[in-house]
């Protein structure tokens, strides 16, 4: 029975130390999970946000690429023509702007790869875009978007006249 009690009088010394722990780690718990809530929640906010400003420039986007098929053989005024160069350069803007935020860890993965195939497919099918963001490139202009390299967004970017380099 003297056995018993020293373990009593033991935990009882211990009882404020057992329960600091079991507080700390339940705080600790709480921490990582609210901190997920807010990285979930930042990463729908942007795709939201980002999602809207894409679904602004399409159709403008749609009419630059159609005015560029060979078949189509389109052309357009001075007017249509400003308009493309403002639609592409509001793109790089987005672009660059999705990338700022993956680069910091906001956007998954897999988010961002998707977004880039995107990025790519639409890069591959203007060569308006491609001249605009091989002009905007050269000496270090890419680094205006915050970007590391020019071919942070775009897989496949002209580094001379014939010369391609890929990511």
């Amino acid at each position: 029975m003297e056995v018993f009690f020293k373990i009593i009088e033991v935990l009882k010394d211990l009882g404020p130390v057992i329960i600091a722990v079991v507080a700390i780690c339940l705080t600790y718990r709480h921490h990582k999970h609210s901190r997920k809530i807010a990285n979930d929640k930042m990463q729908m906010e942007l795709h939201t946000k980002f999602s809207d400003e894409f679904e602004k420039l399409l159709p403008n986007l749609l009419v630059l690429i159609d005015s560029e098929l060979p078949q189509n053989n389109l052309s357009y005024g001075e007017e249509q023509e400003a308009i493309n160069t403002l639609t592409i350069r509001k793109y790089f803007n987005l672009c660059a702007e999705e990338f700022y935020w993956y680069d910091r860890g906001r956007i998954d993965k897999e988010v961002w790869n998707s977004w880039r195939n995107g990025m790519n497919d639409f890069y591959s099918m203007s060569p308006l875009m491609q001249q605009l963001w091989e002009d905007n490139s050269k000496n270090g202009g890419y680094k205006a978007y915050y970007l590391n390299s020019a071919t942070d967004l775009f897989d496949l970017v002209k580094v001379s006249n014939d010369e391609n380099v890929s990511k």
